[in-house]
C-alpha cells in the first residue's frame, strides 16, 4: 500500500492532502494499492505518507529499481546472436567482449525551499517582532510605541527590487546526483549527495557496475566534457571503450575527426537530457517538495524509478497494440482469400 501510494503520488504530482482524497474516490486506485474492496472512507491520512516516505528508503528504491532493470526481460527468448555476428574459425558464434552503451549526465533536484537571504531574514524578524509588541500592549493595555513600519516596509521594498540584490532562483538546489542511461533508455542513479562533488568520479564506477551486472564491458560511454578528464579516457583505452568527443586541450594538427561518428554520439548522448527532462516535468522532480534529507533522496530515487516503470508500462502497450494490428490485417487478408476463392 506505501508504495504504492507513493508511485500514485509520483506520477500525477499529487499532494499528500490530494492523494488521498483522490483515493477515497477513485477504485482504480484502490484496486492498485491492494485494497480487496471499494471503500468510501479513505484508507490512510495525510500524515502518514511522511512515514511511508520515511520507511522506504533511497536505497531500498534503488534494489527495486534494479530489480525491475534486471527481471523486465525473463520472458523473452534468449537465443540472439551477440552483436556484430562474429564467428570463430570454426563456424560458432564468437562472444563478444564489449556490448551496450551507457549516456551519462548530472542534474541538481530543487528543493521546495526559499533561497536565504539576509534582507529577508531581516525583514521577516522586523515584522514578528511588531507583531510580538503589538500583542503585548494589547493584552496589558499599553500605549503603542512608534514603530515606523510604513518607512520600513518601503525601505524594504526599495532595497529589495534593485537588481543588484535580486535572487536569481526562487528555491534552494537540493540533492546532486549522476543519472545513467543504457541501451534501452532506462536509468539507474549512479550517485547521489547534497555535497559537491565532480561528476568524472562517477564514469570509472558505473562501467565497473554495468561489467557486474552484465558480464562484459562496454562498447561506447556517451557523456559531456567534464567525464573526459585523462583518467577516465587512459581507463576507456585499456579496456577497449570508447570515450565518446574529442579530449580536452588544443587538438593537434594531425588529429583526424570523424564528423559523421561525433554526429551520432551527439544525437545519441540528448537522450539523457530528454530523460532528465521528462522526470522534472511529469514525475516530481522540478520541485522537492519533502524537507527532511532523508525523505528528498526518497523522492529523487522514486522518481527515476516511476519513469522506468512507466517506459516498460508503455512498452509492453506498444507491443500489445502491434499485435492487436498485426491479427486485424491477418484476419482481413484471410476474409479476402475466402471471398476471392469463392
Amino acid at each position: 500500500m506505501a508504495l504504492g501510494a507513493l508511485i500514485i503520488q509520483t506520477r500525477f504530482q499529487y499532494s499528500d492532502r490530494e492523494l488521498v482524497e483522490q483515493i477515497a474516490e477513485n477504485p482504480y486506485l484502490q484496486y492498485f494499492i491492494g485494497l480487496p474492496g471499494f471503500r468510501e472512507e479513505a484508507p490512510f491520512d495525510a500524515s502518514t505518507l511522511v512515514l511511508f516516505r520515511k520507511r522506504i528508503s533511497a536505497e531500498m528504491l534503488m534494489e527495486v529499481n534494479e530489480y525491475l532493470l534486471a527481471h523486465k526481460d525473463d520472458d523473452k527468448d534468449d537465443h540472439t546472436p551477440p552483436s556484430g555476428g562474429k564467428t570463430n574459425d570454426d563456424g560458432t558464434a564468437k562472444e563478444d567482449t564489449h556490448k551496450g552503451t551507457l549516456t551519462l549526465d548530472a542534474t541538481c533536484a530543487p528543493a521546495n525551499i526559499r533561497y536565504p537571504q539576509d534582507i529577508s531574514l531581516l525583514n521577516e524578524a522586523r515584522e514578528k517582532l511588531e507583531t510580538m509588541i503589538y500583542c503585548f500592549c494589547k493584552c496589558y493595555g499599553l500605549k503603542l510605541p512608534r514603530r515606523y513600519r510604513k518607512r520600513a516596509r518601503k525601505e524594504y521594498l526599495a532595497f529589495a527590487k534593485s537588481r543588484k540584490h535580486k535572487v536569481k532562483a526562487p528555491v534552494e538546489f537540493g540533492a546532486k546526483f549522476d543519472l545513467s542511461l543504457d541501451s534501452e533508455g532506462y536509468g539507474r542513479i549512479e550517485k547521489i549527495s547534497f555535497e559537491a562533488y565532480n561528476e568524472s568520479t562517477c564514469l570509472i564506477e558505473a562501467i565497473e557496475r554495468f561489467r557486474e551486472r552484465t558480464g562484459y564491458y562496454l562498447e561506447r560511454v556517451l557523456a559531456d566534457q567534464i567525464y573526459r578528464t585523462r583518467e577516465n579516457r587512459s581507463y576507456c583505452k585499456e579496456h577497449g571503450i570508447r570515450l565518446s568527443g574529442p579530449k580536452l586541450g588544443r587538438p593537434s594538427a594531425t588529429t583526424k575527426v570523424d564528423k559523421k561518428q561525433e554526429y551520432q554520439d551527439n544525437t545519441d548522448r540528448i537522450e539523457v537530457e530528454r530523460t532528465l527532462s521528462l522526470i522534472k516535468r511529469c514525475y516530481g522532480m522540478s520541485c522537492i517538495t519533502t524537507k527532511l534529507e532523508e525523505t528528498q533522496l526518497t523522492s529523487i530515487a522514486l522518481s527515476v524509478f516511476v519513469t522506468n516503470l512507466f517506459r516498460i508500462q508503455r512498452r509492453i502497450l506498444y507491443a500489445l497494440l502491434h499485435l492487436f494490428r498485426f491479427w486485424h490485417d491477418w484476419n482481413r487478408c484471410k476474409s479476402w482469400k475466402l471471398r476471392i476463392s469463392a
